[in-house]
């Protein structure tokens, strides 16, 4: 049977890291490459890795100074020697037998990718939440992109979910996380991976324990000064790829990022309006039809199973009444200063 290296991109993780890594050890599919990538972690994570390299000679311990979770990835990729490929975050941990099940199913139907569903865990709340993934055989066997676009927890909606499949290391290639994206460098990384395989197939089990820090864990991401400048690179890099043959799904998701791109300027920056006008004269915004784009992502969202909040806050957007949003997220998250 084939090996598959498990990479592990590691950044001050030592409190979840014996969890994650135990997890990985205890799989009932043996043939394991588990590389430990720590990616200049200040606290004692590397020792941590060190000492379960000494218990486990499957172990292989990167240590490489601070770049960024995609770069940990790439340079675990670059190392790895296994058939197949996957990817578990540090904080969070799998089922004793995912691995075996991955595979089977990847070896029973020839597939390049297989992939299984998975559980959110929410940290501070110390509960467990299913998460019914609607879209995910859609996406992944259909290629329905536009699932990707859907808002998360919506009905048909779909994650990028790398950390829970195996990936044979030939079609990975030359493919690698874009390291300028500090936000859907995973999606992307997905949809390359999905273009190119020809034979995908979806576990319908739950195998992947997720652990967000919160419910609402992307707005870390909004208050981050290097976020429009990763959004705007995003929105140029993710149409480029849709484009020639997902034009709909290219025009909607340039305008997702806009509205990212919007609120993160409204909720952290005084001079939100300034930004925002900046930032559409940039590239894509400057010359795409704000309206077509709208248009196209409204399509693809639909109105079932949005909640009123996020049809205001969309309607808001397109109407460009910033001040709105900004009270409204100052009200609501307090997040402005």
């Amino acid at each position: 049977m084939p090996k598959i290296s498990v990479i592990v991109p590691i950044y001050n993780r030592v409190n979840s890291l014996d969890r994650c890594v135990e997890s990985i050890m205890r799989q009932t599919y043996k043939d394991l490459e588990i590389i430990l990538v720590n990616d200049g972690s200040t606290d004692s994570s590397l020792q941590t890795c060190n000492e379960f390299a000494q218990k486990d000679s499957r172990i292989v311990v990167l240590d490489k100074p601070n770049g960024g979770v995609s770069s940990a990835r790439n340079a675990g990729i670059d190392i790895a020697t296994g058939e197949f490929i996957a990817f578990v975050d540090a904080d969070d941990y799998i089922d004793k037998t995912m691995y075996e099940k991955l595979l089977a199913l990847a070896v029973k139907e020839n597939s390049d990718f297989a992939v299984c569903k998975f559980y959110i865990e929410y940290k501070e709340n110390s509960y467990i939440k299913k998460h019914i993934q609607s879209g995910l055989e859609d996406f992944v066997c259909n290629r329905n992109i536009s699932c990707t676009i859907k808002p998360w927890g919506t009905s048909g909606a779909a994650a990028s979910v790398i950390w829970s499949m195996i990936v044979r290391r030939d079609i990975i290639g030359n493919i690698r996380f874009d390291t300028s994206l500090i936000h859907t460098e995973d999606t992307l990384f997905f949809l390359n991976i999905l273009l190119k395989a020809r034979r995908r197939n979806v576990l319908d089990e739950y195998l992947y324990f997720y652990v967000c820090d919160s419910e609402t864990g992307f707005e870390k991401y909004w208050l981050k000064q290097e976020f429009v400048p990763s959004k705007v690179r995003a929105a140029s890099i993710f149409y480029k790829l849709l484009a020639p043959n997902y034009m709909k799904e290219a025009l909607a998701t340039v305008y997702k990022n806009y509205q990212e791109i919007v609120t993160s300027c409204c909720i952290k920056d005084k001079n939100y309006r300034q930004i925002i006008h900046e930032t559409e004269n940039k590239q894509l915004f400057s010359v795409l039809s704000r309206k077509k784009c709208y248009k196209a992502y409204k399509s693809i969202v639909g109105k079932k199973g949005i909640s009123f909040r996020k049809k205001c806050l969309q309607w808001l957007t397109y109407h460009k009444c910033y001040f709105l949003i900004r009270l409204y997220y100052k009200k609501n998250y307090k997040l402005c200063k």
